[in-house]
């Protein structure tokens, strides 16, 4: 008993990092397809990231995570659902194949197959559901959020652009981000412009 508890934990923390891979490759293939740009790519420690010039570089980090940015090549008719959802559809086709093949086979295969199943639905419900983790957005929440407010929508592109400049290290011009807030617009929908400012704000202090 206590071996199958133990194979169940690695089998699990092996699966939690294959549907985090497939997560980020999920919003990675569907930017692509959406008509958004590389930036870069991180799984564990592995950073794989694109310059100024458009080369790829792999570093190693220190610390651990799971994160793929991607950037609009344009500002005009962005597509923002198939984008932030790209990770939660990738780790429910995953979780489908997992569920299938564990009803397919038996004994140590089952069991690595039923953790890849549960650890794809707790990252589906981490990210699906609509919700702010600290001053992060879940997918779910983004896609809700962009949905509601036409403003927001254009937050979160010039959001996503002055990201890109600053982790190239690319010269910024502050002007062309001030925008005046009108009266209708609530906490929830300036969450990119604030995320902006605030972005602009530690520019300014570095």
């Amino acid at each position: 008993m206590g071996n199958v508890v133990l194979l169940s934990l690695v089998f699990y923390l092996v699966s939690a990092i294959i549907q985090m891979f497939v997560h980020e490759l999920g919003h990675y293939i569907f930017g692509l397809f959406t008509g958004y740009r590389f930036l870069y790519f991180q799984v564990g420690p592995l950073f794989l990231y694109k310059d100024k010039n458009f080369k790829l570089h792999l570093n190693i980090e220190k610390e651990f995570g799971g994160q793929c940015v991607m950037v609009p090549k344009t500002k005009e008719s962005v597509s923002f659902v198939l984008y932030n959802l790209g990770g939660i559809i990738a780790n429910i086709m995953l979780s489908v194949i997992g569920i299938f093949m564990a009803v397919c086979s038996s004994g140590y295969v089952k069991l690595f197959f039923l953790m890849l199943f549960v650890a794809g639905a707790i990252k589906i419900l981490n990210n699906g559901i609509p919700r702010k983790r600290s001053k992060y957005p879940t997918d779910g929440y983004n896609v809700c959020l962009l949905c509601k407010y036409k403003t927001t929508r254009e937050d979160y592109v010039n959001y996503l652009k002055l990201y890109e400049l600053v982790f190239w290290e690319q010269e910024i011009d502050k002007k062309s981000y001030d925008r005046d807030i009108r009266s209708e617009e609530t906490e929830e929908g300036l969450l990119y412009h604030y995320a902006t400012m605030d972005m602009l704000e530690k520019i300014t202090e570095t």
